[in-house]
């Protein structure tokens, strides 16, 4: 981990559309740009339903003003009895600050707590294959073998529900 931390990070769900634009736009950074998925940041059917969290700072400017900046992204969904998580990214610039493990960690204290979703039995994801280290140090665990994802090697990784 970076010595530096982020200053006052604020975790949300995206409420507004201004919030919705930033989310898209660290998707678009990240996940088309940078990653070359190229349907990552176009909105789909799955954004119609799923819930979208994103991560913002105080970043120090050009000029050396902090402004609020939207770092880090990721969109969740219930399907069954299952919260699946996906669209995870963190702007490249800001990895290894923990915004990443913030997010998810925010994500399933949410789904372990709140009555909504008292009836989801596990959180799931899709990773990309080389990023399943990240996910099971925070004690995910792999199910089958990797598979093909918009030309990427990803693996089904989940969390049962603490009991």
């Amino acid at each position: 981990m970076k010595d530096s931390k982020l200053e006052n990070v604020e975790i949300i769900i995206v409420q507004t559309d201004q919030e919705q634009k930033d989310a898209f736009f660290v998707r678009d950074i990240v996940l088309t740009k940078e990653l070359g998925f190229d349907i990552a940041s176009i909105p789909d059917e799955i954004d119609k339903r799923a819930k979208n969290v994103i991560l913002y700072s105080q970043v120090e400017s050009e000029i050396g003003n902090l402004e609020r900046k939207p770092l880090a992204t990721l969109r969740f969904f219930t399907s069954n009895d299952v919260v699946k998580i996906g669209r995870v990214a963190v702007l490249k610039e800001f990895r290894g600050y923990q915004a990443g493990k913030k997010m998810m960690q925010f994500v399933e204290n949410l789904v372990w707590n709140e009555p909504e979703y008292s009836n989801i039995k596990q959180i799931a994801l899709s990773s990309i294959y080389d990023k399943r280290d990240f996910y099971l140090k925070l004690g995910y665990t792999i199910k089958g073998e990797s598979y093909l994802e918009e030309g990427c090697p990803h693996i089904y990784m989940y969390k049962d529900r603490p009991q």
